[in-house]
């Protein structure tokens, strides 16, 4: 039983991502994975360890351009949903990985830009609105005379 165990292990270890360039302490990068590191470990429904894998999809997540911003609205939604799960049926299981905010986190970007797409079309049809109420005259570009 224990072989198993052991192989399951690595075929999860290989699934994981690889890093693909050493991350310097002190650069950008490092300091997002801090960022995200610290709010990850935060919540009381987060178990406290951030593992070699969890830098990896924070490491990813800054190579997506993910703000910090967007990670902690995604661990806060994740841990509502999780806190409401844990009063509701009485399990007590936290949360252990990073992966775990990963769908939210990408929930959140795409909330982001349809949030986006919605103000520039609402900004849209406001300027059509006063487009439309513009004098005809004053809308075309006056056309350059022919001169032959």
């Amino acid at each position: 039983m224990a072989a198993k165990w052991i192989s399951l292990r690595s075929v999860t270890a290989s699934a994981l991502p690889k890093a693909e360039a050493v991350i310097r302490p002190g650069s950008e990068q490092a300091e997002f994975i801090g960022e995200v590191r610290d709010l990850f470990l935060a919540p009381a429904c987060v178990r406290a360890v951030f593992t070699a894998a969890d830098e990896a999809i924070a490491s990813g997540l800054y190579g997506r351009g993910v703000s910090p911003e967007q990670v902690r609205r995604a661990i806060l939604l994740g841990c509502a949903r999780k806190y409401a799960t844990m009063i509701n049926s009485q399990t007590r299981t936290r949360i252990s990985s990073l992966q775990y905010f990963v769908p939210l986190v990408n929930e959140v970007v795409e909330s982001a830009i349809r949030k986006a797409t919605g103000t520039a079309s609402a900004k849209s049809g406001t300027d059509g609105k006063r487009w439309i109420q513009i004098p005809q005259e004053t809308k075309r570009p006056s056309a350059p005379s022919a001169q032959l």
